[in-house]
């Protein structure tokens, strides 16, 4: 299937070998998976920025604009 040996299967598994280039494409093709995936954990859109990272981004950018108005309010009751 990879041509990739059981032994060097094994290897990267248990982290006492890393794949080589040709092998994570291959690993890759197989799992049906983007080689950032394997390597990261992530999977990366055109834009260069993965879902997740896109996803947090909205959460943040959301409490941002609380915490504005939170020190909006603030601001009108003191100097009221």
């Amino acid at each position: 299937m990879t041509q990739i040996n059981n032994k060097t299967l094994r290897g990267y598994e248990t982290a006492k070998a890393e794949p080589d280039l040709v092998s994570l494409s291959r690993l890759a093709d197989l799992y049906k998976v983007s080689t950032d995936w394997l390597i990261t954990g992530f999977e990366f859109s055109g834009s260069g920025r993965s879902e997740e990272a896109e996803a947090e981004i909205g959460r943040l950018k959301d409490k941002l604009k609380a915490r504005e108005q939170i020190i909006r309010g603030i601001r009108e009751l003191v100097s009221e």
